[in-house]
């Protein structure tokens, strides 16, 4: 059952030809393809929506030119505050330095400020059954509580 050439499949599509055949139409490429999508698209569908152009304001023409410039004469050394900057600067040379002013003997460290670092003096959990197993007879005994406590046949 086999189907007369030319005619079509379920696709709608029409069954390739013999390569011999010139007049068969060439196969769509996937460049034609695209621009088909492409151009059927309507490209003004979404418009994106359009920012509102912000104006651009200057200033800085409003603002006038300094005119005031340096006085050339001008000395700093004449001014109040810079003699008293001096005087300070010259008298701490003949302070005493807070080394030079602080005595150890003077600081209080008797509230306790270093016990956190203290040891512990607590003997040890081993070190008491190490004196516990010294003496034989305290052996004999934890032997004897043993076997009472851990009876194997109650």
């Amino acid at each position: 059952m086999k189907k007369p050439e030319g005619q079509t499949s379920q696709t709608g599509r029409q069954q390739p030809r013999a390569q011999g055949n010139e007049n068969a139409p060439k196969p769509l490429t996937f460049e034609d393809l695209l621009k088909e999508i492409t151009e059927a698209k309507d490209p003004y569908a979404n418009p994106s929506p359009q920012r509102p152009v912000q104006e651009f304001v200057s200033y800085d023409e409003e603002i006038e030119e300094e005119t005031t410039a340096e006085q050339v004469g001008y000395d700093y050394r004449k001014e109040e505050t810079y003699k008293t900057f001096e005087e300070n600067k010259f008298a701490a040379f003949n302070r005493l330095s807070y080394e030079d002013t602080m005595k150890v003997g003077d600081t209080d460290v008797s509230f306790g400020k270093f016990k956190a670092f203290e040891e512990d003096n607590k003997p040890s959990m081993a070190s008491e059954i190490m004196q516990e197993f010294s003496d034989p007879e305290r052996v004999k005994r934890a032997f004897i509580m043993g076997e009472i406590f851990n009876r194997k046949y109650a």
